[in-house]
């Protein structure tokens, strides 16, 4: 994706092709943007602001705001010599025409109240600012790593958090799962491909049939365990549904686009551990839990290309690795398990006695991730792989909308390649939950 953009950050493509991915605002924008910016962010008059789309951004309504100001410093012989210092922010527009964006404001303060997004600085009807997270994106290299990686366990634990905010935490248009991911791309995608540059029929006809089957199996898992009882009381009844896929399956304030791109890493000065900021949250929606996590195992698989990944007869497509999973199941787990049955535990001694919460929280985190059984570790992913086929139909359905309409670009040709592999996946997944 990041070869359609120039160093200016406009979008090389034919000009019969339709795009959604950004453009150079005017320099009138530019100036209303950064005057409005200074004002909400009470900055001195003197500062100088430049402002510049994010690099990565896929929407052109995210910026990177420099604030330089001028300040004296004393030096020798009582003498002062100016010196600039820079702050930055990220400025995000709104478009009052776009539901989406009236509550990216309430659920952007919502995730930072939680520590787990950029703190919200100011807001208004037109723009939101935050801060400028000094960060690295998550390494693929040490996502692939396995059981030791503290980016794992920061990663994993900050998702768990994620899934465990209440849903009326967000506005109430997002609330509920409409059963449907592919709608929304579908739509995008039939005012891209139009005219002379339409999809093949051939093609178009196993889209169809991908998206057919991967939305009745996701409503049919669904479905299925949210209609089960089982309860942790039940634990060794033989359940139908496990406690694992009725966590997965029910909706969760989810962020929709997973991946190691919008994971920032903060350096810590403890070396034995490692934190994480989850950014862009345009889509962030009620849905179930199990799609964030299958989103993230299969871009950071894809990833992979980046760190000199080849295929071999053991591992013939790119995925995340099964210790990396493991891994990342087991910190997960211990931290949605710990907020649902030994927190409330901890709560109740706290009322009793003077100890402090943090200290037993970290110290229950620690114990929980050290006894999740490997069982339980391997029976989760495996509910997680449930909904990856999904996943899988739904990225190449993003893929065909940045393509742009040009039937000559990779990403078609690249759903093309391995859409036809779904229905061999669907197969053996459906072989497998019988019983193979």
């Amino acid at each position: 994706i990041l070869h359609h953009f120039s160093h200016k950050g406009k979008v090389k493509h034919e000009k019969t092709h339709k795009t959604y991915m950004p453009v150079e605002i005017s320099h009138d924008e530019k100036s209303a943007l950064m005057a409005e910016a200074k004002t909400l962010l009470a900055l001195p008059e003197s500062a100088k602001l430049e402002l510049a789309l994010l690099a990565g951004g896929a929407t052109g309504q995210t910026f990177k705001l420099e604030a330089t100001s001028i300040d004296a410093k004393e030096g020798e012989a009582k003498s002062f010599t100016p010196v600039a210092s820079s702050k930055y922010y990220v400025l995000r527009t709104f478009r009052p025409s776009r539901q989406e964006d009236r509550f990216l404001s309430q659920c952007s303060e919502t995730l930072a109240k939680a520590a787990i997004g950029p703190k919200v600085l100011a807001k208004s009807d037109r723009m939101l600012l935050c801060e400028f997270v000094a960060g690295e994106n998550a390494s693929i290299k040490d996502l692939c790593e396995g059981a030791e990686s503290l980016q794992i366990k920061a990663i994993a634990t900050t998702l768990g958090k994620y899934h465990d905010l209440p849903l009326e935490s967000i506005a109430e248009p997002l609330h509920s799962w409409s059963g449907d991911e592919f709608s929304y791309w579908l739509g995008l995608i039939d005012k891209t491909w139009v005219g002379e540059n339409n999809i093949p029929a051939v093609f178009q006809a196993l889209i169809d049939a991908n998206v057919a089957q991967a939305r009745a199996y996701t409503n049919e898992l669904v479905a299925t365990a949210s209609s089960s009882s089982f309860s942790a009381a039940e634990e060794g009844t033989n359940p139908p549904t496990s406690r694992f896929a009725k966590m997965l399956s029910t909706t969760a304030v989810t962020h929709g686009d997973f991946h190691p791109n919008n994971i920032l890493m903060i350096p810590n000065q403890d070396v034995e551990s490692s934190s994480c900021v989850i950014v862009d949250h345009e889509m962030t929606r009620g849905r179930p839990a199990a799609f964030d996590i299958a989103y993230h195992f299969m871009v950071l698989g894809d990833m992979r290309y980046s760190i000199g990944w080849t295929p071999s007869p053991g591992e013939p497509g790119p995925y995340a690795p099964l210790a990396s999973r493991q891994a990342f199941a087991r910190h997960y787990l211990s931290q949605r398990l710990m907020a649902t049955t030994v927190m409330p535990r901890i709560n109740l001694i706290l009322q009793q006695t003077a100890s402090g919460s943090e200290t037993i929280a970290s110290g229950a985190e620690e114990a929980m991730a050290d006894v999740v059984p490997g069982a339980d570790i391997n029976e989760f992913l495996f509910e997680v792989e449930k909904f990856v086929y999904a996943e899988r139909v739904r990225l190449f359905l993003i893929w065909l909308l940045l393509a742009g309409g040009d039937p000559k670009h990779m990403l078609f040709g690249g759903a093309q390649l391995y859409l036809p592999r779904m229905s061999i996946a669907r197969d053996l997944l459906l072989e497998a939950t019988a019983g193979n």
